[in-house]
């Protein structure tokens, strides 16, 4: 019996020895990790120094100027992209086609007014084409007409009396 609490009281202190040593090396882990973030901070500080001696034409190391310089092209890219954020956030969505004589709203593929029947002139950069499940064939050139349209868009012939 004498042996089992021997042995007991051995593993117990065992625990402890490597509860306490788990212990210890969380606190000395922290710290490494609070003067690893110091240090950081302190770099950090030194190129900021180093920058505004820069600016100030008082750097003259090689390397240091090398290192400001890239800095100094890495701010204009970021001008540059900031720059072109905020004209993609201005841009409006483009006004759909009309009939220039009637208003109709008419698509890129039109090349006469389905309402009028004017000859449109699109911009060069075509619209995509209104889609509409309903249509009917042109008894001219027999390509799909809007259902009510007035004039064929592909050819221009009348439709309706």
């Amino acid at each position: 019996m004498a042996g089992i609490m021997k042995k007991l009281r051995n593993e117990t202190e065992r625990a402890k020895f490597e509860a306490a040593r788990a212990l210890r090396l969380q606190r000395e882990q922290g710290k490494l990790g609070q003067l690893q973030n110091q240090r950081k901070d302190h770099v950090s500080a030194l190129g900021e120094a180093v920058w505004e001696l820069y600016q100030a034409g008082q750097v003259t190391d090689a390397r240091l100027v090398s290192i400001c310089t890239q800095i100094r092209a890495t701010q204009q890219e970021i001008v540059t992209q900031e720059q072109g954020i905020e004209a993609i956030k201005q841009e409006q969505p483009p006004e759909p086609p009309s009939c220039p004589q009637c208003g109709r709203e008419v698509s890129s593929s039109d090349a006469f007014c389905p309402g009028c029947g004017v000859a449109i002139a699109l911009s060069a950069t075509p619209l995509p084409a209104i889609n509409n499940t309903s249509t009917q064939s042109c008894p001219q050139c027999r390509k799909p007409v809007r259902v009510g349209a007035a004039f064929c868009p592909a050819c221009g012939a009348r439709l309706t009396a």
